[in-house]
């Protein structure tokens, strides 16, 4: 017999709150709360070979596909006087599954045997479930509705989720006539529709039986149509689809890395330094090693960063690097790479490519306290001009144009005596103009991840391992986000478009004792998508 209700619910307008929560738990609880698991009893009338035929077929409670268990009923006990039986049970045969349904029986194979026993004709066959399987499609809505419909579809699935009777599976379809599109099996579909009438907002949801396509339930809700509704749940929307994510990590890599840079090399972009080797990786879909330097080796007296870019405008790109206190570079040429050694620039390591009115200059840093902006001339680096800073400054160095005035600012790291880093922002005549008060990790980096036109500061706390990201508002730099924590220490940190989506991601390096990964992080908007 089926079941059909229907149920118009018309309740007052909808408070300035707009939360209607009470009338749509209402609406599941009436939907669900009686819901069984559709039982199979069908027998097995013939065993020919590796085929089971069952007594029932279109008219069965089951579906090409189903897996169904044979039992057998087994008299446990029975009295020794009255001979009344004094308990049963049922014995697990075998598991099959459903493949062909004929109009008056049904062909079925068995998948897994269960015991020794030989399957025979008058053997019942169930379903052995525990939970009602429910199929949830998607609901129908127009554009004006779409964020508060998917409100309304993230309350059903979470009832669902959080009751232990209902297995649940979210369906690419919107309506039961696509039922043959559905390959998930399941005992119910529900399918919903979101609609607007001259002063109200209709809900209909309609439930049906998997297996007839019959209707099992039907109920509508409504409350007002109202902008005030509408934009309520656009905002929260919007509130909860923007900003940070994590879009991936990779596996790990055997053994520890200690930088990590972004340049566009033949090989790929993502540059690590392992210490004994320069590694180039590209992505497609991961992240993979595409080519290895082997002619490099960081002694303790170096520093680790690297430096990409093209600074002698002939279309390559260069790594800088640093070995036994000399400034190095690479070009990648494989079968043999060309190395330089900048003997000019002894004790001068290298920091930042950077395009300055015009020019492009590898900035370096001496032991003194000097930043040198260097030009490609005539086949090799000539100092352009040069910024005295301080000497506990300049461990990490950019340049960028930070709070939207013309003028690029030098941001540098600043120690703070065995604390940590304080980031400090200064014009090019050196003269200060901010600085961070948080104490943050060494490393840092620059990029447009929000797509603002406004650059953010990307470091990371290393008391509390998480990424921080500052941007200039009201006239100060203020934090705008941080990270959950992470579980790896966090080593250096890179921006690029890593997936070719035409935005920025940040690339954060991870240590652990024996081996280090990369975190890939995006900014996420309501039309990503």
């Amino acid at each position: 017999m089926t079941l059909i209700l229907l149920l118009l619910i018309t309740p007052p307008v909808v408070s300035k709150d707009v939360d209607f929560s009470s009338q749509i738990n209402r609406l599941l609880s009436e939907v669900f709360n009686n819901l069984e698991i559709q039982s199979v009893n069908a027998y097995i009338a013939k065993v020919e070979k590796d085929k089971l035929y069952l007594d029932q077929g279109k008219e069965g409670n089951f579906s090409a596909g189903d897996k169904l268990v044979v039992k057998r009923r087994i008299d446990l006990l029975k009295d020794p006087i009255t001979q009344e039986r004094l308990g049963t049970i049922n014995k697990s045969l075998a598991e099959i599954s459903i493949t062909k349904i004929e109009d008056h029986y049904s062909i079925a194979k068995i998948t897994d045997k269960l015991q020794e026993d030989e399957i025979k004709a008058g053997d019942k066959v169930m379903n052995d479930k525990e939970q009602v399987q429910i199929l949830l499609a998607q609901f129908s809505n127009s554009k004006r509705l779409q964020e508060l419909t998917e409100h309304i579809e993230g309350k059903f699935y979470s009832y669902l989720t959080r009751k232990k009777l209902f297995g649940v599976n979210s369906v690419d379809i919107s309506n039961y006539r696509q039922l043959d599109n559905i390959e998930q099996q399941g005992d119910y579909l529900v399918t919903g529709e979101v609609y607007e009438g001259r002063d109200k907002i209709f809900l209909k949801v309609e439930l049906y039986y998997m297996n007839t396509a019959l209707t099992a339930a039907e109920k509508v809700i409504s409350f007002a149509n109202k902008d005030e509704v509408v934009n309520y749940y656009r905002q929260k929307y919007i509130n909860e689809h923007t900003g940070y994510r994590l879009l991936f990590k990779t596996d790990d890599f055997a053994g520890p890395s200690y930088s990590l840079a972004w340049g566009n090399l033949k090989y790929g972009s993502v540059v690590v330094n392992h210490g004994s080797r320069i590694e180039i990786m590209n992505y497609d879909s991961e992240l993979t090693s595409e080519y290895t330097i082997e002619n490099y080796k960081r002694t303790k007296y170096d520093d680790y960063n690297l430096v990409i870019g093209d600074t002698d405008k002939k279309g390559g790109v260069e790594i800088f690097a640093e070995n036994y206190n000399y400034p190095i570079q690479f070009k990648v040429n494989p079968p043999e790479d060309k190395v330089q050694v900048l003997k000019k620039f002894n004790r001068n390591r290298p920091k930042l490519i950077a395009d300055l009115n015009g020019k492009t200059y590898l900035v370096t840093r001496d032991y003194k306290g000097l930043l040198k902006f260097n030009l490609w001339q005539q086949k090799k680096f000539v100092t352009d001009f040069k910024i005295e800073i301080g000497q506990n400054e300049g461990y990490r160095v950019n340049l960028s144009n930070l709070d939207e005035n013309k003028d690029k600012e030098l941001i540098l790291t600043s120690y703070q005596e065995e604390k940590g880093y304080r980031l400090k922002i200064y014009d090019l005549d050196y003269k200060l103009k901010a600085q961070l008060d948080k104490i943050l990790g060494a490393e840092f980096v620059i990029a447009n991840l929000n797509t603002n036109q406004k650059p953010e500061i990307y470091s990371y706390s290393k008391q509390n391992n998480r990424i921080i990201v500052f941007e200039w508002q009201d006239n100060k730099y203020q934090q705008i986000w941080q990270s959950k924590k992470l579980a790896d220490d966090i080593v250096d940190l890179a921006s690029g478009d890593i997936n070719k989506d035409g935005k920025q991601e940040l690339l954060v390096l991870v240590n652990n004792d024996e081996q280090s990964k990369i975190y890939v992080y995006d900014y996420q908007t309501v039309n990503d998508d």
